[in-house]
């Protein structure tokens, strides 16, 4: 697959800018040299659904990037609270709606398809099975697409690479939502980076999963996962900044293939919702 980091002046690294179904539709398209991601919802146990209309706007984002290479698909198992608190997976559940996203993916070329978050089932040995089982069963799906994973910054890579070994993986990594801050400057845990480079020692490529901040919020490092929040202090200028600090310290520490931008067109996190934001993107390269 090629990337078009090198093409478009960039380095290795390129930025993947997830568009989720919950969100504004009447955005910009993503920008130029990046990788557009759709979130798509579905249901991998027998107590939790998916909203057919979320689903359809997943599946009119995918038909609007298509032609993208690479696109990503990030399957979300539909709970209660936090996928990352299922212990079931199976996607037997989910028919009719892979049947549907057949359709538009094809047999699945220049896709990266897969899960993320999924921390209490990968830190289950049983649970684990199932989603590598799950893997299985896209890439019959989608014999041309290459499978990836991304965890919490929380989860030990080591059960990470037991997925990846059962489940044939492309691609694994986790995302970041805890920073170091000190004298208006945010550095990337050392952890996480340890995280990284034992991932990258598997020989797989690696991936940020998510680095994100509450849209224009001036205190949005502080709990960046945390979409409940209030604003006190508007300042765009915050985020952009934020983003400055972060994504240079990723690629050079981590060495990542892809960096996931939560999120385009999300409520609170969404950099599209901000003209600022948005045209800060328009030109940034990793």
């Amino acid at each position: 697959m090629n990337s078009s980091a090198a093409s478009c002046g960039g380095g290795p690294t390129e930025l993947i800018f997830w568009i989720v179904p919950w969100g504004r539709a009447d955005v910009p398209p993503v920008p130029k040299c990046s990788a557009p991601g759709v979130v798509v919802v579905i249901p991998c146990t027998p107590e939790t659904g998916a909203d057919f209309n979320q689903f359809e706007l997943s599946l009119a984002f995918i038909q609007q990037y298509r032609s993208a290479s690479p696109l990503f698909v990030n399957l979300f198992c539909a709970a209660s609270g936090w996928r990352g608190e299922l212990r079931q997976v199976d996607l037997s559940y989910a028919s009719t709606f892979l049947n549907a996203l057949k359709l538009y993916l094809g047999n699945g070329s220049g896709v990266y398809i897969g899960f993320s978050e999924m921390s209490a089932c990968v830190a289950d040995a049983a649970c684990r099975s199932e989603l590598a089982q799950a893997y299985k069963e896209l890439k019959e799906m989608f014999p041309e697409a290459f499978l990836f994973y991304y965890g919490t910054s929380s989860e030990s890579p080591s059960d990470i690479l037991a997925l990846a070994k059962a489940a044939g993986l492309d691609l694994v990594g986790e995302d970041i939502y805890d920073y170091v801050y000190s004298n208006g400057v945010l550095e990337v845990p050392g952890y996480f980076v340890k995280n990284m480079e034992a991932l990258r020692a598997s020989g797989l490529q690696v991936m940020v999963g998510e680095v994100g901040f509450r849209v224009c919020d001036a205190q949005g490092y502080i709990q960046p996962w945390n979409w409940t929040i209030p604003i006190k202090e508007r300042n765009c200028s915050a985020t952009i900044q934020f983003f400055r600090q972060v994504i240079p310290q990723l690629v050079s520490a981590a060495r990542p293939k892809y960096v996931g931008i939560w999120a385009w067109n999300d409520p609170t996190f969404g950099v599209a919702l901000s003209p600022e934001v948005e045209r800060f993107f328009q030109s940034f390269r990793p």
